[in-house]
């Protein structure tokens, strides 16, 4: 088990030590079973990453302003210059 501290505002700590007593329970239990509620209710989010096309550093040397950059877009990799 993995102790830890957390800060929660009074009011909030003045009701979970109101369940702690009226269901004759550890605080701690409280917040374990708050955790595990939430932790059920809330499913890990799937990743959302975004994979951003490659660009060949080779296209820069000359009119960098007027480059379209869709056109020097790499799908898989970048190719050796030789």
């Amino acid at each position: 088990m993995v102790k830890t501290q957390v800060q929660i505002p009074e009011d909030l700590y003045a009701q979970a030590k109101r369940i702690a007593k009226e269901r004759e329970i550890s605080f701690a239990e409280v917040m374990r079973r708050g955790l595990e509620y939430m932790s059920r209710t809330h499913p890990p989010i799937p990743n959302k990453s975004v994979k951003l096309p490659l660009i060949r550093a080779d296209h820069f040397a000359k009119n960098f302003d007027t480059l379209d950059f869709k056109d020097l877009a790499v799908q898989d990799e970048i190719k050796p210059i030789h």
